[in-house]
């Protein structure tokens, strides 16, 4: 969806612009301001009868915060570093699929799915393409709403905020005791949620492997100095951010990102410019301490992750050594597209 973005990103002043997005050029031509309304942040729940009961919300909230911590456990394992994913209907199986031949295997079910062309959120059991025995979790869901009198368990079809839906899969995952729930895309831009319990790992030689070694392990202490080193990186773009934003005056732009440059060619090691500091934000989004989301993850190759998630804006630093020492490589705007992160 955002592909155009990291286009733009990358320095490609016409890239291809989709329909719902306006931007405006200054006298060079040159994009200066993006607006963009997220079509599932857009959609409103037109009818207050579905909102949860005060009950109801307690427990989603309950939900929520375990898919988090779910989530979390599942990077340890890999999983939002896959390349591709499978899914078959009729055999019921997810396949996470990895640049370098590995794979995860995981029973999955459809769950429930979203179409931002009309705003509307259907559970699996009212989807006619979807036979009755393929939906077995959100069956127990509707059990459960009509034992709770829960109108957002039992009405088949919803105009709903992306948030709640996120609340609603968590609660999907938490009471169908499911180890995830995966965002597949259909379509181009309707999301289908796969309910999934995880089966098989598998080597880039094609061999089941154990999950504990599908992922190499990387030293405590080096994921510790990752951590900091990003924290500190952080921190002093923070700094820098803040003192633009107090100063007012932007014919000073300059000066201030010359300091960010800096900064950035201290903790960053890269053979290119992508990623060099080029504008200000404000509120910061180096402030860290506004980020609800934090986690750390191995990769191959003795790198770490160091993740921080607020809502749809994530950052996720790619970080190796050099002769022992930490440097940031990458920001993977691409990585962990299948993930649901509660609000």
């Amino acid at each position: 969806m955002f592909g155009w973005m990291k286009q733009l990103l990358a320095g490609n002043q016409n890239p291809d612009i989709p329909n719902d997005a306006k931007v405006e050029r200054d006298e060079h031509g040159r994009i200066s301001s993006v607006d963009i309304t997220i079509g599932n942040e857009a959609t409103t729940e037109q009818d207050p009868s579905h909102s949860p009961s005060r009950g109801f919300q307690e427990k989603l909230n309950v939900a929520s915060d375990a898919l988090i911590a779910k989530n979390i456990e599942l990077i340890q394992k890999g999983i939002g570093l896959e390349q591709t994913y499978e899914f078959t209907q009729d055999d019921k199986e997810l396949v996470l699929i990895f640049d370098d031949g590995r794979k995860i295997v995981a029973d999955g079910e459809i769950i429930a799915s979203f179409d931002p062309s009309d705003r509307s959120f259907m559970w699996a059991w009212a989807n006619p393409s979807i036979a009755s025995d393929e939906y077995t979790v959100t069956k127990k869901l509707q059990q459960f709403g009509k034992e709770t009198d829960e109108k957002l368990l039992l009405e088949p079809t919803q105009s709903l905020k992306f948030p709640r839906i996120s609340e609603l899969m968590a609660f999907a995952c938490h009471y169908g005791k499911l180890d995830g729930v995966y965002r597949m895309m259909a379509n181009g831009s309707v999301s289908v949620f796969i309910g999934y319990r995880l089966k098989s790992f598998f080597g880039k030689d094609g061999n089941e492997t154990a999950a504990e070694t599908f992922v190499a392990e990387i030293e405590t202490d080096r994921i510790s100095r990752a951590q900091a080193h990003c924290d500190s990186y952080d921190a002093e773009m923070l700094g820098v951010d803040e003192a633009y934003n107090a100063l007012g005056d932007n014919t000073k732009m300059k000066d201030f990102l010359d300091q960010k440059n800096e900064v950035y060619s201290r903790y960053w090691k890269r053979n290119d410019n992508f990623w060099t500091p080029c504008s200000f934000s404000w509120p910061s989004e180096h402030d860290i301490n506004t980020v609800p989301i934090k986690f750390t993850g191995p990769v191959i190759n003795q790198a770490a992750l160091i993740g921080r998630i607020h809502g749809f804006q994530k950052t996720i630093y790619h970080v190796e050594f050099f002769d022992g020492e930490p440097k940031i490589t990458d920001n993977l705007i691409e990585w962990g597209r299948g993930f649901i992160w509660p609000d």
